[in-house]
């Protein structure tokens, strides 16, 4: 856990985003460019690596945190 917790957050995530992008079954959804990303947003994301910097966010937290629950992530999220 310590090589994880070494690295900056921002390089990290961007190194494990890269590596999620090679995984067909990590492919974001076809409707995740028309949704917004938080009720109070106006506009859906236009990035176009959102989904796997997002996901690789999550695995991040989880992996330093551990096991917790659906509403933790949402609270953060």
């Amino acid at each position: 856990m310590d090589a994880v917790k070494s690295v900056d957050a921002h390089t990290y995530n961007a190194k494990l985003a890269a590596a999620l992008k090679k995984y067909k079954e990590f492919a974001p959804p076809e409707w995740v460019f028309f949704v917004k990303s938080g009720h109070g947003k106006q506009r859906p994301i236009n990035e176009e690596d959102f989904w796997y910097k997002r996901g690789a966010s999550i695995l991040r937290q989880i992996y330093l945190r551990g096991g917790f629950g659906v509403r933790r992530l949402r609270t953060r999220y």
